[in-house]
């Protein structure tokens, strides 16, 4: 604003009448009221509780954070040529999933509002634990992604969408969307075969002659376990249990480890030979370890082996105990071979991929889905349909909706921790389903930028699920988006249809997306 003296002066330069010196002067606050606006940033301090300031497109809401008030981002202001008219209420509206409604007792605040932006999923992370610190460095030293190295825990906060939810009576029961993945899913679910919240790890650590080892695996991997198992606990919604088994020694076999020719191939998934190392192994462990309550059995090597003599490896069938049979096998190389020949650096975020697999016959790549899910090979986190599939979230947490029947329903973003509602599926036919997610800034997608977050939308069909082609899901490509994004997400006001259903974004915001389905 202008001092008294400049305002004296442009009165008596200019012989502005009282009238209109008090239209500059209005006209000059409006100028410095919008200057504010402009400074908004999320995180900054606000005064008022539930305050709401658009600026540059973007709505921003005064939220408590801890003891103070700070803004926090909510929602993306688009306009579209086309309006979308709001969906007819049904006879009997009810609310459902929003938090006071959720399954369980979830916070109804904001634990921590991300400040920081990140321009991409690979960027490194200012935040990165300190045992991770040097992993991270490395990452980016030998030109690997950036992988996340943390978990971002946040729940609902207290915003909700305004728009009237359907019923239950709306919905089919979520066993129709239970796909018949061959003999897989039912008859998996029946013999415990799949990834469950109660799963036991037995770890066996070996040396050999050439690579001998005198600490103790429980101190040398602490970190690395540590990792995977608390990461399974943050993206699980309902109780969980997963044990890490790790004994305090070393089991020592007498053939070199060179000879099992088990280090860095080309064809890294080929197999030469891991399973004669892990007989090998299994025979030293097996009159030590009692494995009847063990679900898998990973093969850990000394810390100080590189990648040009022990790569990690998965394979099917079975490992046999004195016990019983075990599904499967898992060799680990250690993750801190910094610089050897064919450095894995996705490290244990990439070890959450390949427990994946060696716990469910039915969790595969997605070569389809255009590095959407960690299942694709991505440094983010698992899709929803993954997730329900490992037992992540639970069946109360899917929406099963008929291609016929005209739904509007709320889907709470992937990643907030809380047993909230989030994945819908339209059934199209017994084997094939449409998967709708919300994608927010959280749990391992923590670093995804504004312009890749919203709705998702892929399809799953089960006569093309498979490991050797990648197929079986496949993306439902968004709009075009920000330079410098990747797209395939649907934001506020956008619609698509796909065989001949059509699927529209009415609201979205931090409490996720409501979403309606109908024929077109």
């Amino acid at each position: 604003m202008p001092t008294c003296r400049q305002i004296d002066d442009i009165v008596k330069r200019k012989g502005f009448s009282m009238k209109k010196f008090l239209i500059v002067l209005l006209s000059l606050s409006f100028l410095s009221t919008d200057a504010s606006f402009a400074a908004i940033k999320v995180g900054s301090i606000c005064s008022v509780k539930g305050q709401v300031k658009t600026v540059s497109g973007y709505k921003y809401t005064c939220i408590k954070s801890g003891k103070k008030l700070v803004w926090n981002k909510v929602v993306v202001v688009k306009t579209t040529t086309k309006p979308t008219p709001k969906p007819t209420p049904t006879p009997t509206p009810t609310a459902i999933g929003d938090p006071e409604g959720a399954i369980g007792v979830p916070s109804t605040t904001i634990t921590k509002p991300l400040v920081f932006e990140y321009k991409s999923k690979c960027e490194a992370d200012p935040e990165v634990p300190s045992q991770w610190k040097q992993f991270q460095e490395n990452q980016i030293k030998s030109g690997w992604c950036s992988t996340p190295l943390r978990y971002v825990k946040r729940s609902l906060s207290d915003l909700k969408p305004t728009t009237i939810q359907d019923n239950e009576s709306k919905y089919l029961n979520v066993k129709e969307c239970k796909l018949p993945i061959g003999n897989g899913w039912q008859e998996d679910e029946s013999k415990n075969f799949h990834l469950h919240p109660n799963l036991v790890i037995q770890v066996i650590p070996f040396s050999t002659p050439d690579y001998q080892a005198s600490t103790n695996p429980q101190d040398d991997y602490k970190d690395y376990f540590d990792f995977i198992r608390q990461s399974l606990e943050d993206m699980t919604d309902g109780p969980s249990n997963y044990k890490f088994v790790i004994p305090a020694k070393y089991f020592k076999i007498n053939k070199s480890l060179v000879s099992y020719d088990v280090g860095f191939h080309t064809n890294h998934e080929a197999e030469y030979g891991q399973r004669n190392l892990a007989r090998d192994v299994i025979a030293v462990a097996d009159p030590e370890i009692d494995f009847t309550n063990v679900d898998r059995v990973w093969v850990m090597g000394p810390p100080n082996t590189t990648n040009e003599v022990l790569y990690n490896w998965g394979g099917g069938g079975f490992t046999q105990t004195t016990e019983k049979q075990i599904p499967g096998i898992y060799i680990n190389m250690t993750p801190y071979a910094y610089g050897s020949k064919g450095w894995n650096g996705r490290g244990p975020f990439g070890d959450l991929h390949e427990l994946m697999h060696t716990t469910s016959s039915t969790l595969y790549d997605h070569e389809t889905m255009d590095g959407w899910g960690n299942m694709s090979g991505a440094s983010m986190d698992f899709l929803a349909w993954d997730k329900w599939t490992a037992k992540f979230i639970l069946d109360s947490q899917v929406k099963c909706a008929s291609a016929n029947t005209t739904t509007t329903t709320w889907i709470k973003p992937s990643t907030a921790s809380g047993q909230y509602e989030k994945l819908l599926l339209v059934k199209l036919s017994s084997t094939k389903v449409i998967a709708i997610e919300s994608i927010r800034n959280t749990g391992f997608n923590f670093k995804l930028p504004q312009c890749e977050q919203g709705v998702l939308i892929y399809t799953v069909d089960v006569t093309t699920l498979s490991q050797q082609t990648g197929k079986g899901l496949e993306l439902v490509k968004g709009f075009s988006t920000k330079s410098g994004c990747k797209g395939g997400t649907f934001n506020l006001g956008e619609s698509v249809t796909y065989d001949n259903v059509k699927i529209t974004i009415l609201e979205s915001g931090d409490f996720g997306d409501v979403v309606r389905v109908e024929r077109p």
